[in-house]
Parts: structure tokens; C-alpha cells; sequence
């Protein structure tokens, strides 16, 4: 972990760290870390609460059920690991601790509000066990509001900022086989020290000093225009290994996405369909040799940018992805195994259906030898209810072309 942050973490921070003991099986992640939470210091020791892992063991010892898919679709569908919070306390010093960690209760990661599901250090929490008796654990931690955070929950904010950005970015109407989407906002240095710590030895990384004009502005009511150096850091996901450590940190989901209307009250549900399209950051195995000769190069091929000035605090990010026809599921499941495909959207013309014509929302009345009578769907929504059908304006248009208008609706 960046060292200028290990300074920093304190009560509070949520951490992975190396026991200074032999631990349980039960309460180390993967082979050698826990997760705990800090409940008091002195100098570099830390007092910690250990939360152990849940096991199928303490589910049936306490009787609990299982996480349903269908109720909690993130944390399921995301292998986010559940943990337990106990009463246990063990010492670690600080430089046994390995990274920060995020423990969500699990009402917070389906909030809507949590965006790095599948990172590699998010935990969910629904239980808390004390003198051996167990109880839910409802503490709100990540969504409330503070006048004092710790580093890990300072951190988290920022993170999980990025992570929506992101993922945004891929979520919509593409209109070319490459193309790109930049935004830009406040994000603190001390997050971004963290992704560049995470990140730097395995993508493309420097700083660069620019000289940039700016005006000064005296008591005097004179005005002057001075030059000055801005430290501009410049972070380029260029390879698979790259994007792969940027998901770990990020969460699985980064990188992908599909060309789909956004979700309405009417269509609140949208699918990964086959024959839809996908979009993807295809990235190659090794960094091109252009971009090793000249760091800096503009580069037309796929890639994430990261470009953070210091001294506003702002980071500005470009993605460059592809649009990838769904043939098949593997298409999809090969880059995220998690993800659902449906089949695809059987068009045809019926009654009530809906579609676009001429760039107004229209319905299906009635089909009567290969004419299908569509009326629009304002005059029938206007329509006072005593109003016939027939008496509204319609248009006749021929059923196999009011197949493929019901077919493209909302895909």
C-alpha cells in the first residue's frame, strides 16, 4: 500500500492486513490476509475487530438463509464475499496492513448507490455475532453523511465516483464501430495517489510539468498575467493486463456495456440481447511500440486516459472502445462471466403494440389482411374514455413493415 496513505489510516478504516498470529481458516481472505476494522490505536499498533468469513457452517449453525439471487442481484451476481463481523481483537501493526478495505451492509451495496461491485477488497456484511449470539447488522457506514471520514471511507467516495463514471460511459446508443466519451470532475489527490499506486507498473505512467498563463488579481485594482507550472500526471490503460488490474480495483463490470435505451418507467428492465450490440475496451497483450517510444503519443486505438492535475484536483478521463455484434453468448460470457444473455427480440406486429413511426410513438389497433391500423399514442391517451378507438386518426401501413418498427422499439 502507498505509504503516504498507510501514515494516514486510523479509527475507523476498514482494512486487510497480515496477522501477526496464526488466524483461523474462517477468518483469512484467500491465504494469508483478514479484513477488520480499526477500534483504537497507539503510535503503529492498531487495535482491530476482526470480521470473519461466512461459512455454510455458521449459516446452518444459526439458521440462516443463503443470499437469494432474486433479492439481491448485485452482491450475487457480483461473488462478493459475505463476512461476519465478531468480537474478536487482535493487534496489527502497521506495516502489516495490506490495502483498505470496503464492507458494505448488504442494504447498501443494492442501494443503487454502489458502483464497484466485484472488486477485489468490497465485502458485504448482514450479520454480527457477539458471546455467541447473532444479530443483523443495520449500521449505515457508507451513505451517510460525516463532518470527520476516515481514509477508507474518504477513499471509497472517490472510488466508487470513478466507478459510475465508467460504466456510464459504455452504457449507450453507439453511434460508430470505435468510438469515445470523456468527462471530467473533482477527485482528490489522495485517491488518485491510490490508483496510481495500484496501477502505474503495469500500464503506461508519467508526470509533466506544463507552464500555463494565469491571472492575478490585486487589492490595488491592478490586473496581471503571470505564468506558471502545473504538475500534470498522465496514467494510459493500454493492455488486457492494464484493464484487468483496473477492474480488480474498480469492479468487473468496468469496460463493458451494452447500446441499449436507457431504462423508463414503462420498460424498467433492459437485457443483454443476442443479435444486440455490445461495447468493449479490446485491448492487446503488450503495450504498442509507439506508445513506449513516445509515452504521451496520441494514440487511435481503444484505451483508458487518466489525466490528473494537482493543482485543481481534477482528473479528466477518455475511453476509446469498440461496438462488438452479440452473436452468440460467448461473445459476452468470454469477457464477463457473470453477465446475463437473453435471446433475442422476436419482432412482429400485434394489437397494443407500441413502436416509433416518422419520430412519433404509435400503437397497434387492429390487423386485418396485411394492414396493420395504427392511431398514435398521445390521441389515445388524450382520448376522453367514452371516445371509440375508430374515432381517433389513425394510419394504415402494411404488417411486415410494422413488423420491423415493433422489432427495432426499444432495442
Amino acid at each position: 500500500m502507498d505509504v503516504r496513505l498507510l501514515a494516514h489510516i486510523g479509527l475507523e478504516d476498514q482494512i486487510l492486513f497480515r496477522p501477526m498470529t496464526l488466524m483461523p481458516r474462517c477468518q483469512t481472505i484467500g491465504e494469508s490476509y483478514c479484513v477488520g476494522i480499526i477500534i483504537g490505536y497507539d503510535g503503529n499498533l492498531f487495535q482491530v475487530r476482526v470480521l470473519y468469513l461466512m461459512t455454510s457452517e455458521c449459516l446452518k449453525r444459526f439458521s440462516l438463509p443463503p443470499i437469494s439471487t432474486a433479492a439481491y442481484p448485485l452482491a450475487s451476481a457480483s461473488n462478493m464475499m459475505e463476512v461476519v463481523l465478531q468480537d474478536t481483537v487482535v493487534s496489527v501493526e502497521r506495516s502489516n496492513v495490506v490495502d483498505i478495505a470496503f464492507v458494505l451492509p448488504l442494504f447498501e451495496v443494492e442501494s443503487g448507490l454502489f458502483h464497484m461491485s466485484g472488486s477485489y477488497n468490497s465485502y458485504f456484511i448482514r450479520y454480527s455475532l457477539c458471546s455467541d449470539t447473532i444479530a443483523p447488522y443495520r449500521t449505515e457506514h457508507f451513505f451517510v453523511t460525516r463532518a470527520v471520514e476516515p481514509v477508507s471511507l474518504r477513499l471509497f467516495h472517490m472510488l466508487n465516483l470513478l466507478a459510475q463514471h465508467l460504466k456510464k460511459c459504455l452504457y449507450h446508443q453507439g453511434e460508430a464501430e470505435l468510438s469515445s466519451r470523456t468527462f471530467q470532475f473533482h477527485f482528490s489527490t489522495e485517491a488518485f495517489s491510490y490508483i496510481y499506486h495500484k496501477l502505474s507498473a503495469v500500464n503506461v505512467a508519467l508526470s509533466k510539468d506544463r507552464q500555463q498563463a494565469f491571472t492575478m488579481y490585486y487589492d490595488s485594482l491592478t490586473i496581471e498575467a503571470r505564468p506558471k507550472y502545473i504538475t500534470k500526471t498522465y496514467l494510459r490503460i493500454v493492455t488486457k493486463v492494464g484493464l484487468k488490474s483496473l477492474q480488480r480495483m474498480l469492479g468487473v463490470g468496468i469496460g463493458l456495456g451494452i447500446t441499449k435505451k436507457k431504462p423508463s418507467k414503462k420498460c424498467p428492465l433492459v437485457y443483454c440481447t443476442e443479435n444486440g450490440f455490445l461495447t468493449s475496451i479490446e485491448l492487446g497483450d503488450h503495450t504498442p511500440a509507439e506508445l513506449v517510444a513516445k509515452p504521451l503519443k496520441k494514440w487511435p486505438g481503444n484505451l483508458v486516459d487518466f489525466i490528473y492535475t494537482e493543482e485543481s484536483r481534477q482528473l479528466s478521463c477518455t475511453i476509446r472502445y469498440s461496438k462488438i455484434k452479440i452473436s452468440s453468448r460467448d461473445v459476452v460470457i468470454s469477457r464477463l462471466h457473470t453477465a446475463e444473455v437473453h435471446d433475442p427480440v422476436v419482432g412482429g406486429a400485434y394489437v397494443n403494440a407500441n413502436f416509433h413511426y416518422n419520430g412519433e410513438l404509435m400503437t397497434v389497433i387492429s390487423i386485418s389482411n396485411g394492414i396493420a391500423r395504427c392511431a398514435y399514442l398521445h390521441d389515445l391517451s388524450d382520448s376522453d374514455n367514452e371516445v371509440m378507438v375508430d374515432d381517433v386518426q389513425h394510419v394504415d401501413l402494411p404488417v411486415g413493415h410494422v413488423d420491423n418498427l415493433v422489432a427495432s422499439f426499444g432495442t
